[in-house]
């Protein structure tokens, strides 16, 4: 039986080679192992999160990998050997901002009524793109205008992103329909569908330059129509 010497790291390592060869237990090569362990030194969340903003002050298009690579702190090489490409790091990007605006779009809606939630939220989404207010559009709203057509996959998962949004606005429609609040002459898809499509033009009339009262119009006119 081959006797181990734990008495150092080394001795460990060695003792590993002389059963195993270059490959441990498992079957993967160590050097492998350590190689990859030395080349992820950094919190990849954090580089999600960082990659994130970029994208979504910057748009799908203009976020080049370069900035990418700025506002992140890593080398092309280490971007693109874990994320594989700016898709790849665009979609885990993604990912976190659907999650974190489904958070918060479920706590503005919660408390109160219907028509006090949305209000809620239209008051800071105005006071966020009104001219001078410093805000950024939704993400997905823009991706879906500036993704481009041949990428498939990516506009599916922007699409898929806006329906996990959109529910929201579901649950919350037939929360109110069945406590009363509203009469359910429509159902709770048709207005979340609604107030999302509502909620994408106001990013498009950001774009083109409505002001802050324009903007409220719109938001008034909707929710006077659900609620």
């Amino acid at each position: 039986m081959l006797q181990l010497d734990f008495g150092s790291k080394a001795s460990l390592l060695d003792a590993s080679v002389e059963r195993y060869g270059n490959r441990g237990s498992d079957g993967v090569d160590w050097r492998w192992k350590n190689a990859m362990g030395r080349h992820r030194e950094f919190d990849e969340a954090d580089i999600i999160e960082k990659a994130m903003w970029v994208f979504w002050k910057s748009g799908w298009r203009d976020a080049t990998p370069q900035r990418l690579i700025e506002a992140t702190g890593l080398s092309r090489s280490s971007l693109y050997a874990t994320f594989g490409s700016k898709q790849g790091l665009f979609l885990a990007a993604l990912e976190l901002y659907v999650t974190q605006q489904v958070s918060f779009l479920t706590q503005l809606l919660t408390d109160g009524s219907m028509r006090e939630g949305l209000e809620r939220m239209y008051a800071l989404m105005v006071d966020n793109l009104r001219p001078g207010g410093g805000g950024m559009t939704c993400l997905v709203a823009s991706s879906l205008l500036e993704v481009p057509a041949e990428d498939a996959e990516t506009l599916a998962r922007v699409a898929r992103g806006q329906a996990q949004m959109t529910n929201v606005f579901e649950v919350r429609f037939q929360r109110a329909i069945d406590e009363g609040e509203l009469d359910g002459t429509r159902t709770a898809e048709e207005l979340a569908r609604f107030i999302a499509t509502v909620n994408d033009g106001i990013q498009i009339a950001v774009r083109a330059k409505a002001s802050a009262e324009q903007l409220r119009s719109i938001a008034r006119m909707a929710m006077d129509s659900v609620c």
